[in-house]
């Protein structure tokens, strides 16, 4: 084949192309472990704190982590506490032969009440999550089209968003 043969089907072909400008990668993705949630983005693990920054642009999912932050802590207070007073009921009953069941009664309760708030947590986050990423879909997807053809300087690629 000879050059002009080649540009003349690369001329023929090239209009019907089209390219998609959405990035996978800037969604988020929320992984189940063993103990909680990891959260990714390129790939990347992400803290929450990091995670609420880079929601903040999108007031619905900023407000939703921020909802899922006072779950969290409230979760953290309460499993904190009722921990602290099974652990030394545990460590008193077998160093010194003395287990308050009381104490312990009252840390397993702690344990407990926190635990709609950890529910709230996950709820709160994974939409947070879905939100963010529906944002931005809608507003990140384009489409670019290039287009080879005649101008009045010649041929010349144009190429629109």
């Amino acid at each position: 084949m000879n050059r002009i043969s080649i540009v003349l089907i690369i001329i023929l072909f090239l209009p019907v192309v089209s390219v998609s400008g959405q990035n996978k990668s800037d969604t988020i993705e929320v992984e189940k472990s063993g103990g909680g949630m990891i959260f990714k983005q390129n790939g990347i693990n992400l803290p929450f704190s990091k995670l609420l920054l880079i929601t903040k642009p999108i007031p619905e999912a900023y407000h939703e982590m921020k909802i899922a932050r006072i779950n969290y802590d409230i979760t953290f207070l309460f499993a904190f506490s009722g921990g602290y007073l099974i652990g030394y009921n545990l460590t008193s009953g077998i160093g010194l032969g003395r287990f308050n069941w009381a104490q312990a009664g009252v840390g397993v309760g702690l344990i407990a009440i926190g635990v709609p708030f950890s529910h709230a947590y996950y709820l709160h986050v994974r939409k947070a999550v879905r939100l963010y990423n529906n944002a931005i879909s809608q507003n990140g997807l384009s489409k670019i089209d290039f287009k080879i053809g005649f101008t009045c300087n010649g041929i010349g690629i144009k190429m629109s968003f």
